[in-house]
């Protein structure tokens, strides 16, 4: 794994970094400095490394957020990617991004989603030894929905927009607790769904801001949110 990471693999720690780097300098119209270039590459260049598995092979183009594990909060990564990918014509970023966002989000729509998961290695290959499907917070969904909106915006691909459209319904009821995650009447997002019965019902200021975000975001794009009625 790529040790210059974020706590010696931290990919979901290094998305935020990058992201943020980037706003910096999209807001600073002067010649990047070089050492802040080499920053931005570093962290991409590690989310790539911690990449694995394809649409046959688990876990099917994730991006491991640390060490030999994943977990849906905070994870970031492709979209990073794709927002840098574009900014600093790094085609190969865009393309890892993209493997998540074709393989790894279908199979987590189709598992009702995961809260987190570790791999280990057999020979080439790397399996799941643990799975967790709760409990699933609005900071898991909202990176999703994000990176999925990012790839409509950059390839205006249909697909895209009925993903997003799919992973937007997480708040809306279509999960495993079969109840809505956000009150639009309000704009509150619940804390989580804690079980296949059972959501919480408060709502913090992550949970909020976090389906707010997911909401504003969707706003600017009519196809996702025609898909969605």
């Amino acid at each position: 794994v790529p040790r210059w990471l974020p706590f010696g693999s931290g990919t979901d720690q290094a998305a935020i970094i990058l992201l943020g780097l980037l706003n910096y300098r999209q807001q600073n119209s002067a010649t990047p400095s070089d050492q802040l270039m080499k920053l931005m590459e570093a962290m991409g260049e590690g989310i790539v490394a911690m990449q694995y598995g394809d649409a046959g092979k688990a876990p099917f183009g994730a991006i491991l957020s640390f060490d030999n594990g994943w977990h849906a909060y905070a994870s970031d990564q492709s979209y990073a990617l794709l927002r840098a990918g574009r900014a600093l014509n790094k085609p190969a970023w865009i393309a890892t991004a993209k493997r998540e966002v074709d393989n790894f989000y279908p199979y987590l729509l189709g598992e009702g989603f995961l809260e987190s998961f570790t791999v280990a290695q057999t020979g080439n290959d790397l399996t799941f030894v643990k799975q967790s499907h709760f409990s699933q917070i609005a900071y898991g969904i909202r990176p999703m929905l994000w990176a999925t909106l990012e790839l409509y915006a950059q390839t205006s691909e249909a697909r895209y927009a009925t993903q997003a459209a799919k992973l937007a319904t997480w708040f809306l009821g279509q999960n495993p607790a079969r109840q809505p995650m956000y009150d639009p009447a309000t704009g509150r997002g619940f804390d989580g769904i804690l079980s296949a019965s059972q959501i919480n019902r408060n709502a913090g200021a992550e949970s909020t801001i976090e389906s707010l975000l997911a909401f504003q975001r969707l706003e600017q794009y009519p196809a996702v949110v025609e898909a969605l009625k």
